[in-house]
């Protein structure tokens, strides 16, 4: 029987692991982080991610599920180290 139980954070010191349906995964190897978990592994605050995203016309570090916004984790990191400002 598959144990449906709902997602839920775990932080362990400053690694963030996400359990989901009984296996771990690191945040740091998902490809797609919500705006909760990038705040988290970015270091950068929500609403500022929030504001960043609504100043571009459609971003390409954002992937849209319906009408959830999730972060492409890769692009968005690319895109912070050749900023000097954010």
């Amino acid at each position: 029987m598959l144990n449906m139980s709902k997602h839920f954070n775990v932080i362990f010191g400053k690694q963030e692991e996400v359990i989901v349906m009984n296996r771990t995964v690191n945040i740091e190897n998902k490809f797609l982080l919500t705006f909760t978990e990038a705040s988290r592994y970015f270091g950068i605050g929500e609403n500022k991610l929030r504001n960043m995203a609504s100043l571009e016309q459609n971003p390409d570090w954002l992937l849209y599920n319906g009408s959830r916004q999730l972060i492409k984790r890769v692009r968005l990191e690319e895109i912070l180290l050749k900023s000097e400002t954010i």
